[in-house]
């Protein structure tokens, strides 16, 4: 896949020592291939976490329905 864009982030000097332990702890080569990995992740939780509101609320109103 091409990678087009870019996105700069700004970090202090220890969150950044705390991003490159992370990233190597977790086996990544380079920095922006974790933090590229951490977004998209955050992105998948937050889709799930829909799916799984939107199931529950049509559970409750099945049942709803049947009072």
């Amino acid at each position: 896949m091409v990678k087009l864009n870019r996105v700069y982030l700004r970090l202090a000097n220890d969150e950044y020592e705390r991003v490159k332990i992370n990233s190597r702890v977790k086996g990544f080569s380079h920095v922006s291939e974790y933090l590229r990995s951490v977004a998209l992740e955050q992105d998948a939780f937050f889709q799930e976490k829909v799916i799984q509101i939107d199931r529950n609320v049509k559970k409750i109103l099945e049942l709803v329905e049947k009072i």
